[in-house]
């Protein structure tokens, strides 16, 4: 299982937290467009969530996906079925409102093409899913915006 993160609030305030001089959110998609999609070039963090749960074909490997915030309830019912004990979030960070400029939040998209489309796909799933097995993400609507 995985649990998803909405693409902007995953990336923004990590980066800008742990990143040296990276002081704003251009200098940060200029760092990420440098790196040409080669995530090897990138921190652990900051790498597309896709590129955790997918194989080399790119085709979702993980079967039970869920959103973070939908993680209360039925996702503890959910592990306490599987003989798990209740997971304590441990690195919780505030909901921090970006303000993207358009042009940013297209730069953004064409970067993490993928985590948008698969973040969509699973909130439309009402949050959590696991019927994506084997999916390919360019399957996905709006996977991988062209540049």
């Amino acid at each position: 299982m995985a649990i998803l993160r909405d693409p902007v609030d995953r990336i923004l305030p990590q980066a800008m937290q742990r990143m040296a001089g990276i002081k704003t959110i251009d200098a940060l998609l200029d760092f990420l467009e440098r790196a040409g999609g080669d995530w090897l070039k990138i921190d652990t963090f900051i790498r597309p969530q896709s590129w955790y749960v997918t194989d080399i074909k790119h085709h979702i490997r993980i079967r039970h996906l869920w959103l973070i915030e939908e993680t209360g309830k039925a996702m503890a019912a959910f592990l306490a079925g599987h003989g798990v004990p209740a997971v304590l979030h441990t690195n919780r960070t505030q909901r921090q409102n970006h303000m993207l400029t358009p042009g940013q939040q297209l730069r953004l998209e064409r970067i993490y093409g993928d985590d948008f489309a698969l973040y969509a796909r699973v909130k439309a799933l009402g949050g959590y899913t696991d019927g994506l097995w084997g999916t390919p993400l360019s399957a996905l609507p709006c996977a991988a915006i062209p540049a």
